[in-house]
């Protein structure tokens, strides 16, 4: 008996052995990676691992890039894992995880993997949940590979491609070459110094955009660069690959040379006039030169260059900056001048500048040389007729249409001897030299100056009764007192009639030339209805004030008690008394009464909003990249916003409204640009640098 229970016994000790040998294995083997975890170079693939890959059906492994372990083990079942499985790769919540490509590590991120086991039935058990850290270690760049490699190159291959390392082209690196130069033109030391543009020369640095063509015996030095890192002002330094060279004997047919580049003078991003003269020249001989005006691309057909020329008003490029809700808030004037060579039937590459026009100097007719009769009037007259003409009659300078400076609409009219004129022209962001000239009056012609005159007599009048005031002799100041004082050069300019609305003395006098007319007086009183009492008056009335200001009451009504309310209730004698000016610091509706007596006004109403400062908030959280960048960048948008793409001469190249997000963009030129994002009622701008 004791020898059957201890066999029994083996046997179920046996057979939980096994069993537990058997649970142990049903949770599978983790992956594991290769390369392991770390710094590795841009473009890396890594590859995982599980020990199953001998078996007929090895496991399957999945990864994804979030830190969410319930990715993996929230999937159950075999029809789980599919769905989670499919679909674009952005929204994935785990990868199936292919030998043949691995998992290409372009920028720094977190790799997530675990080991699938799904058996007959369809359930899914899951490994352990490994993860890997892999940055980007920054590693110089790789020379450049040339396809074919030097070489005897005929008139069927006779174009030379360079390519970059998967690594250098994650690293946003360029390719430079140099046709025919030493291989020391690569000693650019910055960004700054490195040409955006492919000049078409040789022995200068190129930057590689398009396959090389070969048309005669050539050699080619290039080399790979990055920049250090990325500022605003293209001052990164930089890292060079080792330059290459390879040597090409061309075997086909020759070609005739190809013109040296034009050069127009003057150059890219100078500022002229209207007037100034142009001149073309290219230093290859007997070549013709055609060129265009209007920004387009010259062609066979475009206008012979023989002699210099002027630029004219008609050449003029205008475009107009648009700003929120596609108001107009600037305008851009420049002349755009394009031009090629023809030789042989042969064309050099397209020379081209832009140029910043500043307006010319102001003309005035007449010029002040000489004395003018009195009230006589000159003209201001400027090139281009685009631009704007400000003035002043006080000697000082006109900046712009600030409180000194007006605008000029038309003939000026020139009311005192020794006044001088100063004008200046301004076409979009610039701004023209002052022109000044002082005027004074030929003897004699100052006339005699007549006495102003009332519309209405004095004595008592209607409450509101409007008194227009006029002179006989033309071209005067008229000022005016409603205090019974003597009007002065000081005193308030007469503009638009003067409305009685309370008993006063009106005075007023003309002057011109220092001299002063005789005083016209006139008082005048209100009538007053019996039984009733005036309605009170504001000073200032409704409308929109700075904060703080002080609002007076009145009533034309003597011995008339004023009572008031701020909240918008009826005021009553049982209000607040007016005693003082009411400060209006908020925006209010201020309501008055008058009360003499047992008789009352009518209310009268006045609603204030304060000014607020008009300041607009930019839009943060907007980030471009890669910038610099060969075409292709992104922008990180926090808000649906308009993106507008601007030229570095104003010229509006693209608007696109779009969702928060990423949104990418590629522009197809190399220069400097402008993007103007707007979302939300906030504006930000980015310079972007496309190489």
């Amino acid at each position: 008996m004791k020898r059957l229970t201890f066999a029994l016994l083996s046997w179920v000790m046996l057979f939980c052995f096994a069993m537990g040998t058997a649970w142990a294995q049903d949770k599978p083997t983790a992956p594991t990676f290769d390369p392991a975890a770390g710094a590795v170079p841009s473009g890396t693939v890594v590859h995982l691992t599980n020990g199953y890959e001998s078996e007929a059906t090895p496991k399957p492994i999945y990864f994804n890039y979030k830190a969410d372990p319930s990715n993996f083990t929230n999937i159950k079942t075999k029809t789980e894992l599919d769905k989670a499985s499919t679909g674009s790769a952005l929204f994935r919540k785990v990868n199936l995880y292919d030998p043949a490509t691995g998992i290409e590590i372009i920028t720094a991120k977190n790799v997530f993997a675990a080991t699938a086991d799904i058996d007959a039935a369809g359930n899914v058990t899951w490994s352990d949940i490994v993860t890997a850290a892999y940055t980007i270690a920054v590693v110089d760049p790789v020379a450049p590979v040339f396809s074919p490699d030097g070489g005897e190159v005929g008139d069927d291959n006779n174009t030379v491609t360079l390519t970059m390392s998967k690594a250098d082209e994650a690293a946003y690196c360029d390719i430079y070459y140099v046709v025919n130069g030493t291989g020391h033109e690569f000693n650019v030391s910055s960004a700054s110094g490195l040409p955006f543009n492919e000049p078409g020369q040789e022995g200068v640095l190129i930057l590689y955009q398009d396959p090389i063509k070969i048309t005669k015996n050539q050699t080619i030095h290039a080399a790979v660069v990055r920049t250090e890192e990325e500022d605003e002002y293209m001052n990164a330094p930089l890292v060079w690959s080792e330059v290459v060279k390879k040597e090409f004997t061309f075997t086909g047919t020759p070609v005739a040379e190809k013109p040296t580049q034009p050069v127009i003078s003057p150059a890219n991003d100078a500022r002229v006039k209207i007037g100034q003269m142009v001149t073309i020249r290219c230093e290859t001989e007997g070549v013709t030169i055609r060129y265009t005006t209007n920004g387009e691309d010259p062609t066979a057909e475009s206008t012979v260059y023989t002699e210099p020329f002027a630029l004219t008003e008609d050449m003029l490029i205008e475009q107009k900056i648009l700003g929120r809700d596609d108001a107009v808030v600037g305008v851009v004037y420049a002349l755009k001048i394009n031009a090629v060579a023809f030789k042989d039937g042969v064309m050099s590459n397209i020379a081209g500048v832009g140029l910043n026009v500043s307006p010319n100097n102001p003309v005035f007719t007449p010029d002040g040389s000489e004395e003018v009769d009195a009230n006589s009037t000159m003209t201001i007259t400027c090139v281009p007729s685009q631009a704007k003409i400000y003035y002043t009659l006080d000697g000082t300078t006109p900046d712009d249409e600030g409180s000194n400076a007006m605008l000029y609409t038309g003939p000026i009219k020139l009311t005192e001897t020794g006044t001088t004129v100063k004008a200046r022209a301004i076409l979009g962001q610039y701004a023209g030299s002052v022109t000044a000239a002082t005027f004074t009056f030929k003897e004699g012609t100052v006339p005699e100056i007549a006495a102003p005159a009332f519309s209405v007599a004095a004595g008592e009048v209607e409450k509101g009764t409007e008194v227009t005031i006029t002179c006989a002799t033309t071209g005067v100041y008229i000022m005016y007192t409603l205090d019974g004082s003597t009007p002065t050069l000081a005193s308030s300019v007469y503009q638009k009639p003067i409305v009685i609305e309370k008993s006063l003395t009106l005075k007023a006098a003309a002057f011109f030339q220092g001299k002063s007319s005789a005083v016209t007086e006139a008082a005048y009183t209100v009538k007053e209805a019996t039984g009733t009492v005036a309605v009170p008056t504001f000073d200032p009335v409704a409308g929109e004030v700075e904060k703080d200001t002080k609002v007076t009451i009145a009533c034309a009504t003597e011995g008339a008690k004023i009572y008031y309310t701020v909240d918008g209730s009826e005021p009553t004698a049982e209000s607040a008394e007016y005693k003082e000016a009411v400060v209006i610091d908020k925006d209010l509706t201020l309501k008055a009464i008058a009360i003499k007596g047992d008789a009352k006004s009518a209310v009268a109403e006045a609603a204030y909003t304060v000014k607020v400062a008009n300041e607009e908030v930019e839009l943060a959280g907007v980030n471009v990249y890669p910038n610099p960048n060969g075409g292709a960048f992104s922008l990180d948008l926090p808000v649906p916003a308009t993106v507008e793409v601007f030229a570095s001469n104003g010229v509006l190249r693209e608007r696109i409204n779009a969702g928060a997000g990423v949104l990418s963009l590629s522009l197809d030129r190399s220069g400097i640009y402008f993007l103007r994002i707007t979302g939300e009622g906030r504006t930000t701008v980015k310079r972007i640098v496309v190489r």
